[in-house]
């Protein structure tokens, strides 16, 4: 028979509520509105690399290539 172990207690689901609320507002708050491929970008994953690093989580910024288009001079009629 194998041994009996016991439950663990449930978490609390409000205080890891109300802070990923706080993550998120100053998420928003700090960095706003960004455009891909821009600095603020970058920032932006800078500092969610930081919150994960700081939750004990091994991260890491991958690099990649992005091709720009432009739509300039495209348009549509109807």
């Amino acid at each position: 028979m194998p041994a009996s172990t016991s439950t663990p207690e449930p978490v609390d689901p409000e205080p890891a509520a109300t802070e990923a609320f706080t993550v998120l507002t100053e998420f928003l708050e700090e960095l706003g509105p960004r455009e891909s491929a821009t600095d603020q970008e970058l920032a932006a994953a800078r500092y969610l690399q930081t919150r994960f690093q700081d939750l004990g989580y091994a991260t890491e910024i991958q690099s990649f290539t992005v091709e720009q288009l432009s739509l300039a001079g495209l348009g549509l009629t109807l």
